[in-house]
């Protein structure tokens, strides 16, 4: 994706790429399945498909944490299962979106924790 500025970025949909990043976390805390798969179509029809995994595997750790540790496993799985599809997907198919679809609803109805956000110094 390289460098870009947040600020200034849209996806397809016209909406400014940081937003977009901000209403998927806010979604998947929230537990807001809908919302939170809309989010992430966003970022996935935009072209912004490794990003938004890597903000999935991010929201893994500081909204979901240690309460559920098989989430960051399974949100590993599902990755290198997108990753795998996607290389070998027939032209018109769109079957690797089953794994973010499946990503995005682990992670809403996973328990949440905000321990990772506890001041430890």
């Amino acid at each position: 994706m390289g460098k870009f500025s947040a600020a200034t970025l849209k996806t397809k949909g016209g909406y400014l790429f940081g937003d977009v990043a901000s209403a998927l976390q806010k979604s998947i805390r929230r537990g807001l399945i809908d919302d939170a798969l809309f989010w992430a179509s966003e970022l996935d029809i935009s072209g912004f498909h490794e990003y938004m995994w890597k903000r999935l595997k991010v929201i893994s750790v500081e909204d979901v944490g240690p309460i559920e540790p098989i989430v960051h496993a399974a949100l590993h799985a599902l990755y290198e299962g997108w990753k795998w599809q996607k290389k070998n997907n027939s032209p018109g198919k769109s079957t690797d979106r089953l794994f973010t679809i499946n990503a995005v609803v682990m992670l809403c109805r996973a328990r949440k924790t905000r321990v990772g956000y506890r001041d430890w110094e």
